[in-house]
């Protein structure tokens, strides 16, 4: 039984409402702080390259 089928079994309409709600609310969150987030990734990759391309005496 997969947890999808468990939750429906447990909970019915209401659990499979609450989570779809709690998903859509995370990533509209998610969505507004999405520049901020790859922007700190993109500084972390470039970071991690730099000591890479160092290491490798390039």
């Amino acid at each position: 039984m997969s947890l999808g089928c468990l939750l429906w079994v447990s909970c019915g309409w209401h659990g499979v409402i609450f989570v779809l709600v709690s998903l859509m609310y995370f990533f509209k969150k998610a969505c507004k702080h999405l520049g901020e987030y790859l922007f700190i990734l993109w500084t972390w990759i470039f970071r991690i390259g730099e000591e890479y391309w160092a290491i490798q005496g390039l």
